[in-house]
């Protein structure tokens, strides 16, 4: 009596745990990509204002003055359209239907430094380039150039 009762009780155990693991795991999927959206455009927020403060420094420095710097853009992130812009597209709402989940409403995030120098900026080979750049900014007769 004994044993086929652990048995029993274990059998219900496993099945429960197999029941939440399955219910869970969408859900945990799920807040995970959300997470890594985030994560892109935080890193991404950072590596523009890098970029700015670079470009403010190298206008205020005068002609022949030229900055490093090293940025990160994340491969889902579509960078230097239109000037220092990007954009990343991410997932607004999600479908579980069984145990398959998927994206059904995406939405445009545009990203934006938080303070940039006016004036013209001359930005050369930088569109749709990801992951490590090394950028230069340099200062040519007032205008401010961008070299990836």
């Amino acid at each position: 009596m004994r044993f086929g009762q652990a048995s029993l009780e274990f059998i219900l155990v496993a099945v429960f745990l197999m029941g939440l693991i399955t219910i869970l795991l969408p859900t945990a999927s799920n807040l995970v990509d959300q997470i890594s959206s985030l994560d892109d455009v935080v890193v991404t927020k950072s590596s523009l204002n890098s970029i700015a403060s670079a470009i403010s420094y190298v206008r205020v420095s005068g002609n022949g003055s030229a900055m490093h710097v090293d940025a990160y853009i994340p491969k889902n992130v579509n960078c230097f359209v239109g000037g220092l812009n990007c954009t990343l597209r991410v997932c607004k709402e999600w479908i579980t239907e069984s145990q398959n989940t998927k994206c059904s409403q995406m939405e445009t995030f545009r990203i934006r430094p938080i303070s940039l120098y006016p004036g013209t900026l001359n930005i050369i080979d930088c569109q749709g380039k990801t992951g490590w750049l090394s950028i230069v900014v340099s200062n040519e007769n007032g205008d401010v150039k961008i070299d990836c």
